[in-house]
């Protein structure tokens, strides 16, 4: 009998093996187990390793060299949304009526960036807010912030936690209890499942909260200016980020050239 296309490719088909239904259960199950034991090390290596018992130096360039792939990876998947926020309004403008999929899709992204819709015209109001927010923070600012609010990711609340930023939560019992926080307090240290999970969280706050409007607007003209966005630039605008204000933002500006993250940018 002539060979099926799937046994031609060089898979078995149930006939070909005279398997029962039994035998392809056990077969699927082995199959998706093994793909998870494949997966593992790439869900491991999204954990912070301990940096402490390395020297000062090493510590760094360690520190560097772990975040910097995931600081990537997160400008990427807001890279995608991005584009996807663009062609959606250029396909408006060329006349071209969103379909009730893209109109989900920036929904959710509203939600998620918090804009307000309620009554809002897509393409005048929604998107316009939307492509303020939703774009990347240059990874040499995401890394030295990491590695000032995280000690180079040696702090407690990074090690437990994965927040390498400092990110609180609110609500009684969340979270990681500063030392010395008052009995009753509504807030904690957030922890996160992964350090990339705590990169966007840090992404997103940028992106969102009322305090860092100066840093959208200045990143905003920098984009409408065709100039590209670095962290020595954009560092200015989050004067806001620390009680240390102005000291805090030079501390910024002096680690990222001291590192030599221009670069990265």
């Amino acid at each position: 009998m002539r060979p099926g296309r799937l046994e031609r490719l060089g898979v078995l088909t149930a006939p070909a093996m005279n398997l029962t239904i039994g035998d392809l259960g056990v077969l699927l199950g082995s199959a998706t187990l093994l793909a998870v034991i494949m997966f593992l090390p790439q869900i491991r290596s999204d954990q912070l390793p301990d940096f402490r018992p390395l020297e000062p130096q090493v510590r760094k360039a360690e520190f560097i060299a772990f975040l910097d792939p995931i600081v990537a990876d997160v400008s990427a998947d807001v890279s995608t949304e991005r584009f996807f926020l663009f062609e959606t309004a250029g396909g408006i403008e060329r006349g071209t009526n969103p379909s009730w999929l893209t109109r989900r899709r920036v929904d959710r992204m509203a939600r998620y960036y918090e804009i307000d819709t309620e009554d809002a015209d897509l393409a005048t109001e929604v998107l316009p807010a939307l492509q303020q927010r939703v774009d990347i923070v240059p990874r040499s600012l995401v890394l030295v912030q990491a590695a000032k609010e995280s000690g180079w990711g040696t702090s407690r609340f990074a090690l437990q936690g994965n927040n390498l930023f400092g990110q609180r939560c609110y609500s009684q019992g969340c979270g990681i209890a500063p030392a010395g926080i008052q009995p009753g307090a509504r807030f904690g240290v957030a922890t996160f499942g992964s350090v990339k999970a705590s990169v966007a969280s840090y992404v997103r706050n940028l992106n969102t909260h009322p305090q860092y409007e100066e840093f959208r607007r200045q990143r905003h003209a920098l984009r409408d200016a065709e100039l590209a966005l670095t962290g020595i630039t954009l560092a200015d605008s989050l004067v806001n980020y620390s009680e240390r204000g102005e000291e805090y933002v030079t501390e910024i500006k002096a680690l990222i050239r001291q590192n030599a993250l221009e670069s990265r940018d």
